[in-house]
């Protein structure tokens, strides 16, 4: 019997990270072993390539405002493992996770046991952990990320879903999903539910052509950005929506940057769609709860300020599109002195990336290396990167050379995978930095 949080988490975490098999033949069985959990939740999916974790944590937040018990899952974690499965963002109890893992360790060994390529990995038995958890807690709604794909994800099983929200597709994860926006679109697309409502952000036309063709297959009603729904920034904080049902004037917003006033839109809208159905709410009653919610949310390291003098922010821009919104978003930012701190994963388009950020006038480039996670290895750097940036292995080093040479007008950024985001956020949280 498993009584040990960290050996549960060594189970979770002894699992293959990825199966050669894209299909969802081991989560639907573990699914089956355990009764089939997922049929008795009523889900909201998002998948995308960026953006998802904000979306989530802004629509969490509507939702609980507007009185609903709400569960999230998402990926990865900023802090602890637990945040990946919360309840009104009370992130699961160690014991309950470890009770869970050792309720479904023997039903895995059974069916390995069985046959051999049934072994289900990391990501799918956290999946199965997640769909036990809010079906034995009774959420009212389980609000459901992607890991990686749509079509071929673990989450793309028969729950009772109610929307399915599209973020952004770009190029991302090619050796598993395909090489081209329209092979990768078609995986993500894959989510859309038949006759369920599919809300969508800005996409390639190539994209959004199979999004918007999958729907009308799928006769899922389409809200797309732009279209049936829109936003307006007013102020670096604030920004107006349109929809069908009326415009909600002057949201406030603590994220900064014109990527989360997008992100907080979809939210919006989803809720907006949800609100007419599920949630049976008026119009200006859903417009009193998006102003309150929207002002409260908060997503760790998301265009986060960890420090004050001078001002560090953080921002996990993990991926080529997510650092073009980094830049675009620079552009808002009236400090004279960007002082750049980046590291990716070496799997990653990395030298696109930091090329990406050393065209950016105003931004001197600091590039480092971070302590990776399994397989998975910070980028090297080399003796070609120094033409676009000041080299500095160590991390924490490369922070604090960068903050020293930040003066009072300027600011300190550290972006890049969210792996490394979360490092020196915990180094920042625990007081320890200069």
């Amino acid at each position: 019997m498993m009584t040990d949080y960290q050996a549960a988490l060594q189970y979770i975490h002894s699992r293959p990270r990825i199966q050669k098999e894209a299909s969802q033949r081991r989560i639907n069985e573990l699914l089956r072993r355990l009764g089939h959990p997922e049929r008795q939740l009523s889900t909201i999916h998002v998948v995308g390539t960026n953006g998802k974790g904000s979306v989530v944590a802004y629509l969490q937040q509507l939702l609980q405002v507007s009185g609903r018990r709400v569960g999230t899952f998402t990926s990865p974690f900023i802090v602890r493992f637990n945040e990946r499965m919360m309840i009104n963002r009370t992130p699961i109890p160690d014991a309950e996770l470890t009770r869970l893992v050792a309720h479904v360790k023997p039903l895995i060994a059974a069916m390995e046991a069985q046959d051999s390529t049934l072994g289900p990995s990391e990501f799918e038995v956290i999946t199965a952990l997640m769909y036990q958890y809010f079906n034995e807690q009774g959420v009212d709604l389980a609000i459901v990320e992607a890991g990686i794909g749509g079509q071929s994800d673990s989450t793309n099983v028969a729950d009772r879903a109610l929307l399915t929200v599209i973020t952004t597709i770009g190029l991302d994860h090619m050796q598993i999903l395909g090489n081209t926006v329209a092979a990768i679109a078609r995986d993500k697309a894959g989510m859309i539910r038949k006759q369920v409502p599919t809300v969508v952000g800005r996409l390639p036309a190539e994209a959004n052509h199979i999004v918007q063709t999958i729907a009308q297959q799928r006769q899922s009603p389409l809200f797309q950005l732009d279209r049936q729904f829109r936003y307006q920034p007013q102020t670096r904080t604030s920004f107006s929506f349109r929809d069908s049902q009326g415009i909600i004037p002057n949201v406030p917003t603590h994220m900064l940057g014109d990527f989360e006033m997008e992100d907080a839109a979809l939210a919006i809208a989803a809720f907006r769609t949800l609100s007419q159905t599920t949630l049976q709410l008026a119009p200006g009653q859903s417009a009193r709860i998006v102003r309150q919610a929207i002002r409260q949310t908060r997503w760790p390291g998301r265009m986060e300020v960890v420090h004050a003098n001078p001002k560090v922010l953080l921002d996990g821009a993990h991926n080529v599109l997510a650092i073009n919104q980094l830049c675009e978003t620079l552009a808002a930012f009236p400090e004279r002195t960007l002082n750049v701190v980046f590291a990716a994963f070496a799997d990653k388009q990395f030298h696109q990336m930091r090329t990406r950020l050393a065209q950016e006038p105003r931004v001197h480039l600091y590039l480092t290396t971070f302590q990776g996670s399994g397989t998975r290895k910070s980028a090297p750097l080399q003796p070609a990167d120094a033409v676009t940036g000041t080299l500095i292995p160590e991390w924490k080093t490369a922070v604090q050379t960068a903050m020293q040479a930040t003066p009072t007008d300027g600011m300190t950024i550290v972006t890049g995978s969210l792996l490394f985001i979360s490092t020196v956020r915990n180094w920042f949280l625990q007081g320890d930095k200069p």
